[in-house]
């Protein structure tokens, strides 16, 4: 069986494990915590990028799959709980580590955040393993490309100047392309000139030459 639509969620779960990658990265190296502060956006950011994924996915995928394939995705449901519970902390304690400054807290943000990373990539691993196969054999390419609108189409219009840029700027050189387009064909009415204008503020001018080859509208 080829793989089907459900795999676009790659660039999504790609993005993630980008940016958990950094954002450990940079706590585990902070030697003070006010060291820290320049993180805490990026933190902020991702919350509500994984809030808005898992959200989708609890609404709009699990539900669907259920269906047809009973008693799988409950296990997922509680990962996402136990997920937002942690980030919260985390971004409780950064916030207090710039605040305060005390050590204890950066020592508690250090433990969290490998805690946090390694079970979010294990929870994506999982599903890409185990629940993406059985949706490729339970829906046809149509309903699977529903089943991503649907995700998507949790994300407030607001919202999606923020998620759309961030995926793409956090996937490999060779995936950026092909999200972009995968992207444009499935939510081309999200593409506002604002957003548009924002792509391109965030790419040099090479990667926007390519990805306007790729989609010329873009350019309108």
């Amino acid at each position: 069986m080829r793989p089907g639509p459900i795999r676009l969620t790659r660039f999504f779960h790609e993005a993630l494990r980008f940016e958990l990658a950094y954002l450990e990265r940079e706590i585990l190296a902070a030697e003070l915590p006010t060291e820290v502060e320049h993180v805490q956006e990026r933190m902020h950011t991702f919350t509500r990028v994984l809030l808005w994924h898992a959200i989708g996915e609890d609404e709009e995928f699990f539900p669907a799959l259920e269906e047809k394939v009973p008693n799988v995705t409950l296990p997922y449901c509680f990962d996402h709980e136990y997920e937002s519970s942690r980030f919260h902390t985390l971004d409780v304690l950064a916030d207090q580590c710039v605040a305060e400054g005390h050590p204890h807290d950066l020592i508690e943000l250090k433990r969290e955040i490998s805690i946090v990373r390694h079970y979010i990539v294990a929870h994506m691993e999982k599903e890409e393993i185990h629940l993406w196969p059985l949706t490729e054999e339970n829906f046809s390419e149509s309903e699977q490309q529903e089943l991503i609108q649907g995700m998507m189409g949790v994300v407030p219009r607001s919202g999606i100047i923020t998620v759309v840029p961030w995926v793409l700027t956090r996937v490999s050189d060779d995936s950026v392309i092909e999200c972009l387009r995968s992207l444009y064909t499935l939510f081309e009415d999200y593409f506002s000139l604002d957003l548009k204008q924002i792509i391109k503020s965030l790419v040099d001018e090479e990667r926007w030459t390519q990805m306007i080859e790729a989609i010329p509208d873009l350019t309108e």
